[in-house]
């Protein structure tokens, strides 16, 4: 694999090479004007539902644009959230996670991911899970918009500790009809992505989008996942260990011959590859009509993640499908008076294991290798319906409020354990239904920024949610409450304070209805200066996260259960500079300092996802990211290059064992160690001789950082996957 993905470099630093030098140059000043004075004048959308400036927003917000994407080679919404200040993204298993102030979740259940302000996130089985970590294309995308912290003032439950919303292209952002790019990248990564619009003569417009992405995976090496084995099903995970003491590094047993500690490992190591079992696809329909749009989104992947382990070990396979149509009618009134209605309908679809919408084979299955196999499909239906009011109040404000009415189908949802393919009667197999089929949800909120004098605004609102079917809360409030000072032009001070909540998902509740919700508190003080070719903004943030849910069920299979709370606060720094018309520069730093109270990992009674001194496990203090372009040669050339570091971080050491003659990893929750810190270099080379066309090569990771990092909700290490090079071409006639 090595030596192809060494041609696959030579071939694609080859072909860039005549691209260059074989193409003629053109003039067009759509594309050297390149407009930086528009990055300073963005508005955004997620804070309150509605346009407004960054300066004037009541979150904490950062904005990737669709120049960002294209200069710094952004490829994946993961790509971009490593740009995002506090935010680091982390391979977990089989999938791509987000962890920001302290905050870390599985399936990145605690951060509300929308693409144009539709919820992605699943209520059955934890958050959004794979809908980010596939080789994809950025192409059709405006802009991404990030709530640091909570957002459920205006989106209600899921937008605990972030807001993520990915605005697509509309019909109106595109000058031509069509829009196309091709990339081929390392691990044999191709990507095609389309866009063409039609406007018809009776106002009607039309942009259909699409992307198809196939991939052989990217190569990770990570630790046992702590506390399950792997191996053999008829491991007893409940090991009794022996006194130990440790000699030059290593465990050695002197009570029991059932345990035999080996060398110790950094800790004990399998393999990973997350490899494509089929291509995946994603298409978007949007169209307006006077009043009216339509948007209709559909996206389907499969992933078989591979882990090995001397010689043995579990492979999971990952169907993901989900689509949503959406439809929406907009009116001004008399007064400026704004009413939206929006009517959608989603399904998500999600299975682990073997599953007849994969088309496997019993061979495929490879039963041998599962060990204790067990087979989770999970499905749901969304309906929504809503309504909103914007109504500005003459020159002092705005007030808005909405109501929200959702009803979800959960199920058929199927688990099976111990399931044999190879037995004579496999549908044998104890299934495990959800308790309950249907839950209905009424939310409203309300919000009011009033300008109190002309360096003054107050902001305030809250979310009201009632829900009877999802844990012990029936009712949740998130209110918000700030005050933005601006004491001289293009600076401002505010003080804010947000409070949201996240209901246990339908797995959760199924083997806990008395489960609550996690609540999530926090205040921002921030500092912000904007112009038309400079802004900074430095956030000191303190939070708080009570009712933690356990990701899994408790040792005694009693159920999830809320237990634990931690705090974090910090700073945030963030910049950008438009030096000269030939060069800009960025760069962000943060600062985070979590503790926890009572947090257990929900495996063992004695296992804490803390240290002795409170402090949590597999998450830095220091991160950041600064780069810059450069412009070259009629501003036709840039390059782009950017650099990442993420600071130290504390795991539970491990050691490879041997219990009843069959290896696995042990845990060890009272030692610990520290890996990093890690660097990760990117760059890109750009050459646009016209805005019809452009060539791009990227390298991320060209430092070939491989040293171990940390996952997230386990305990344990990983290594990066080394460099990633990829050629893309965009075009437009």
């Amino acid at each position: 694999m090595r030596n192809l993905v060494s041609k696959n470099r030579i071939v694609i630093a080859t072909t860039a090479f005549l691209s260059v030098c074989l193409l003629p140059a053109y003039d067009d000043s759509d594309l050297l004007s390149l407009d930086i004075e528009a990055l300073m004048k963005v508005d955004v959308f997620t804070v309150s539902r509605r346009d407004e400036k960054m300066i004037e927003a009541g979150s904490s917000i950062s904005v990737i644009t669709e120049r960002n994407i294209r200069e710094l080679g952004l490829t994946t919404l993961r790509d971009v959230m490593t740009l995002v200040p506090g935010f680091m993204v982390i391979p977990d298993r089989d999938e791509w996670i987000f962890a920001a102030r302290g905050n870390t979740s599985d399936n990145n259940q605690k951060y509300l991911i929308l693409i144009d302000g539709h919820p992605m996130n699943s209520s059955e089985n934890f958050g959004a899970g794979n809908l980010i970590e596939l080789p994809n294309d950025l192409s059709n995308v405006k802009q991404v918009e990030v709530i640091r912290g909570p957002g459920s003032v205006v989106w209600g439950a899921s937008a605990l500790a972030g807001v993520i919303n990915v605005i697509t292209k509309n019909p109106g952002d595109l000058n031509r009809s069509v829009y196309g790019s091709v990339s081929y990248g390392s691990n044999d990564t191709t990507v095609i992505n389309f866009q063409a619009k039609h406007q018809f003569e009776n106002e009607l417009e039309l942009l259909f989008m699409g992307t198809y992405a196939s991939s052989d995976g990217e190569p990770i090496r990570q630790s046992q996942i702590t506390g399950l084995p792997i191996l053999e099903s008829d491991v007893n995970a409940d090991i009794t260990l022996p006194t130990v003491s440790v000699v030059d590094d290593r465990r050695t047993s002197n009570s029991s011959d059932d345990v035999v500690l080996t060398e110790q490992r950094y800790p004990g190591n399998y393999e990973t590859r997350l490899d494509r079992l089929k291509p995946s696809y994603r298409f978007q329909l949007k169209g307006t009509y006077r009043n009216w749009s339509l948007n209709a989104y559909y996206y389907d992947s499969s992933i078989y993640n591979r882990h090995f382990e001397y010689g043995q070990g579990r492979e999971v396979y990952l169907d993901n499908t989900k689509y949503f149509v959406e439809s929406a009618y907009s009116k001004a009134f008399m007064n400026g008076i704004d009413l939206e209605w929006r009517m959608s309908y989603t399904n998500m679809m999600s299975a682990y294991q073997p599953t007849e919408r994969l088309g496997l084979t019993e061979d495929d299955f490879r039963y041998a290798k599962f060990g204790n196999t067990f087979f989770i499909d999970w499905n749901s239906n969304n309906f929504n319906q809503s309504i909103r009011f914007n109504i500005p109040l003459e020159e002092k404000g705005f007030l808005a409020f909405g109501v929200s009415f959702d009803r979800t189908e959960h199920g058929p949802n199927h688990r099976i354990d111990n399931y044999d393919p190879h037995s004579p009667n496999p549908d044998e197999a104890a299934f495990q239904f959800d308790d309950h089929n249907t839950e209905q949800t009424v939310g409203a909120y309300g919000l009011l920024d009033y300008q109190l004098s002309d360096e003054v605004k107050i902001t305030v609102g809250s979310w009201l949610d009632y829900n009877t079917d999802r844990g012990s809360d029936i009712w949740n409030f998130s209110p918000r409450a700030g005050v933005i000072w601006n004491p001289i032009p293009q600076h401002a001070i505010k003080l804010l304070y947000n409070r949201s909540f996240l209901r246990p998902t339908n797995f959760q509740v199924s083997s806990n209805p008395d489960v609550s919700s996690e609540i999530m508190n926090q205040v921002d003080f921030i500092y912000m200066h904007q112009t038309e070719k400079f802004q900074v903004a430095l956030n000191l943030f303190w939070q708080r996260l009570d009712d933690y849910i356990n990701i899994v069920q408790t040792a005694d299979f009693s159920g999830h259960v809320s237990a634990g709370s931690y705090e974090s606060r910090g700073v945030e720094l963030e910049l950008f500079r438009d030096v000269t018309g030939n060069l800009s520069i960025w760069g962000n730093v943060s600062y985070a300092d979590a503790e926890a109270y009572d947090f257990t990992a929900g495996l063992k009674e004695d296992e804490k996802r803390v240290d002795p001194n409170g402090k949590l496990l597999n998450y830095p203090e220091w991160n950041g990211s600064f780069g810059g372009t450069v412009r070259f040669l009629e501003k036709q050339f840039f390059v782009s290059p950017s650099f990442r570091f993420i600071g130290e971080t504390s795991y539970r050491k491990s050691w490879v064992g041997a219990v009843n003659n069959v290896y696995r990893t042990i845990d060890y929750p009272t030692e610990y160690g520290n890996a990093g810190p890690f660097y990760y270099l990117d760059v890109v080379l750009g050459y646009e001789p016209s805005n019809q066309i452009g060539f791009y090569l990227k390298a991320r990771n060209l430092n070939n950082e491989r040293s171990p990092m940390f996952i997230s909700i386990w305990n344990g290490t990983v290594e990066q996957e080394g460099t990633y090079v990829e050629l893309k071409t965009r075009f437009s006639f």
